[in-house]
């Protein structure tokens, strides 16, 4: 780019003046962020190529999809990103095809590395620590020798290569092989797609190998393991109702008398406005539109999760 065209471009976007530097441009401490950081780089890019365009659908999703309709579309094709089709395909797609996607002259993997990075700057805000919380704030001693099925994985998301695998859940046995070494009494299945056998393997102590085992499956598909318990980390926050329940449902023939079901998942307050910080309202309410434009869902409230649980019952 031509220089004078550069200094016309910096100068528009120039906010704040630095004494006796006129022809200098200095970066605040948030813009350091990703020049300095690729994770950095990776949350702004995904902002503002794949949140952007898609938060600019999503009048046009909820009146093609949703209008003069009780509830809203529950098929993430039908969401403001897949509306946008950033890569112009003739069939629009889904933000988990779009994200394991492949290209030519790129490295396989490539987007989805990418969009892990991002997720981990997500992750990273949180002042939560749900895998501390996952084995000190549940009292797995009354389980007893109890087996646990541990579907905490992310199917769409197989591909990710999170730099640390706690990011993703059970993928590679992370959450089992922390409470298995804290509960001796415990046994763990660990379910998820066959891909992930390799990573399981390298992650799981050999001292717990006897107690965590590695099983493929698709929590899509029906549920052929008997258990006492379920655990479902994460699982169902990136689903609608229509689809977290048939998740659910695949588990319903296993259960009796004295079998658990845990949701490790996050509950938004009922009104945001109420919360003593305006930020943390702030962040909450992009994270609920963040929903929406990509899959066409919320962040779902005690109630929202309530009503989940009913429309399982209900059949």
């Amino acid at each position: 780019m031509a220089s004078p065209t550069t200094q016309r471009t910096l100068r528009s976007l120039v906010f704040a003046s630095a004494k006796n530097q006129p022809d200098s441009v200095c970066h605040t401490s948030i813009s350091a962020l990703p020049a300095r950081n690729r994770l950095y780089q990776n949350w702004l890019r995904h902002m503002l190529e794949e949140a952007g365009p898609g938060s600019l659908h999503v009048a046009e999703s909820l009146w093609k999809f949703s209008s003069g309709k009780q509830e809203l579309s529950q098929e993430p094709a039908e969401s403001g990103f897949s509306l946008a089709n950033v890569d112009k395909l003739d069939k629009p797609q889904t933000f988990w095809d779009y994200v394991n996607r492949e290209a030519e002259g790129k490295p396989k993997g490539w987007c989805s590395a990418r969009f892990a990075e991002c997720m981990q700057v997500a992750a990273s805000a949180s002042f939560i620590k749900t895998d501390d919380l996952l084995w000190s704030d549940y009292d797995w001693n009354k389980l007893g020798e109890a087996t646990v099925v541990d579907l905490s994985h992310c199917k769409e998301l197989h591909t990710l290569k999170f730099t640390d695998i706690s990011q993703i859940g059970g993928s590679s046995g992370h959450d089992s092989t922390t409470i298995a070494q804290t509960f001796p009494n415990l046994k763990f299945i660990v379910q998820d797609l066959p891909q992930l056998r390799t990573s399981f393997d390298e992650q799981v102590p050999t001292e717990i190998k006897t107690r965590v085992k590695f099983e493929p499956h698709d929590f899509l598909q029906a549920q052929n393991t008997k258990s006492d318990v379920y655990m479902l980390k994460m699982v169902l926050h990136n689903w609608s109702d229509e689809y977290a329940a048939n998740i659910l449902r695949h588990l319903v023939p296993h259960l009796e008398c004295g079998s658990r079901v845990l949701l490790v998942e996050a509950v938004a307050p009922p009104d945001t406005s109420a919360l003593p910080f305006t930020t943390l309202s702030h962040m909450l309410n992009a994270a609920d539109m963040h929903m929406l434009q990509f899959f066409n869902f919320q962040e779902r409230s005690l109630q929202d999760w309530t009503n989940l649980l009913a429309r399982l019952m209900s059949g």
